[in-house]
């Protein structure tokens, strides 16, 4: 395997998100997660209560406030109490998921690389995704992956750092 980020599986899927023009198209994975949201909060019912959707923005990636909920519901025409079916569910998700920019979407990917929210992704962070991944890496090319984008020698890859290395194979 390459020991390079650009083409490893890793970092493959962030690529792929990255470099669209707004307002976009949801995506099929991004609808797909809108439609497990509704499906785990409705539990069964055909509606979810407005006070819901805070829980599945912010579980999307969204760090919304009960305000930022309420604007939505509002902007929408929905009242704050309101029963929420499917199509008004994800009316609402898909809203808010086309706001976000491409850096937005470099920055969520970077938070889930950063295992230890230190603002870095270490080789320990990369060991551990690799394992839940279960990609066959070795240590050597992990480290060998760092040291490619490791740009201030820290032995570590900063966001911005991250940022080069997606963007060296997008067009964000």
């Amino acid at each position: 395997m390459d020991a390079s980020m650009n083409g490893s599986p890793l970092f493959m899927h962030v690529q792929r998100k990255l470099g669209r023009n707004l307002p976009r198209e949801v995506t099929e994975d991004e609808q797909a997660e809108i439609a497990y949201a509704f499906e785990k909060l409705a539990a069964g019912e055909r509606y979810v209560q407005a006070r819901h959707l805070k829980v599945a923005l912010r579980a999307m990636g969204f760090p919304v406030k009960k305000e930022d909920v309420h604007e939505l519901l509002r902007d929408h025409g929905y009242s704050e109490d309101a029963s929420l079916d499917w199509q008004a569910f994800n009316e609402l998700l898909c809203a808010k998921v086309t706001e976000r920019t491409p850096q937005d979407e470099v920055r969520r990917a970077f938070q889930l690389f950063d295992l230890n929210h230190s603002g870095r992704i270490t080789l320990k962070d990369l060991t551990m995704i690799a394992k839940q991944l279960q990609c066959d890496i070795e240590p050597e090319e992990l480290k060998d992956m760092i040291a490619e984008f490791d740009r201030d020698g820290d032995g570590a890859i900063s966001e911005e750092e991250f940022r080069a290395i997606v963007a060296s194979n997008s067009d964000y």
